[in-house]
């Protein structure tokens, strides 16, 4: 809604145990809040199998808690019985989260998978930007893209745009395009564009891999 009164405030789309199928041409936008929990575009849990998501617009998505809570785009919460899902040509923009630490969890992220297997990311657009002016700690993150364990495997990351110029005005907050954990593993990873700016406050990298930073 473009009415505050009328803001939803947890989840856009909500799944699990759902095998084959289709999430596709949703437009979730104005998730503004600041309730104290992770807020998601769309949402997967358990038993989330040989879905494909796509074409999909997630845009205005604001955890405001200054307590550290996260916003996510498309989110994978779990691996159990997660497999074989595609994200593909899925617009994702405008989100961030007042955090303070460099974690995976209280963040800002655009596509994030905590486990499952066989994912293909295609042909995404995720753009992150403007000023997070409150509550920001000094190891403030986010990333377009996120794996957060090495539990995930078999993941193809292919024809993808992440673009992330999110400032933090807390020095020094880190904009990334990718981050990923040390030992992680793409079955494939090609033709995707990275690009970012760094600012006074905060530092653009194109990557995070382990405790490994890509300028």
């Amino acid at each position: 809604s473009t009415n505050p009164s009328f803001y939803v405030n947890l989840r856009g789309i909500d799944l699990a145990y759902v095998n084959g199928g289709l999430i596709s041409e949703n437009t979730i936008f104005n998730m503004i809040t600041s309730v104290n929990t992770s807020i998601t575009g769309i949402e997967n849990g358990a038993g989330v199998q040989n879905c494909m998501f796509t074409r999909n617009n997630l845009t205005g998505i604001y955890n405001d808690n200054t307590g550290a809570w996260s916003a996510y785009g498309i989110n994978f919460n779990t691996s159990t019985n997660v497999t074989n899902n595609l994200i593909a040509n899925n617009f994702i923009s405008d989100m961030r989260a007042i955090n303070y630490s460099s974690s995976t969890t209280y963040s800002a992220f655009g596509i994030r998978l905590t486990g499952g297997t066989n994912f293909t990311i295609a042909n995404n657009s995720v753009h992150f930007f403007g000023t997070v002016t409150i509550g920001t700690g000094t190891s403030s993150i986010s990333a377009p893209f996120c794996v957060t364990s090495t539990a995930v495997t078999g993941t193809k990351l292919k024809n993808n745009i992440f673009y992330n110029e999110q400032n933090f005005s807390v020095a020094t907050g880190s904009a990334y395009s990718v981050y990923v954990p040390s030992g992680f593993a793409f079955a494939e990873i090609n033709n995707n564009d990275y690009y970012g700016k760094g600012t006074a406050t905060t530092n653009y990298y194109v990557g995070f891999y382990g405790s490994n930073k890509s300028t």
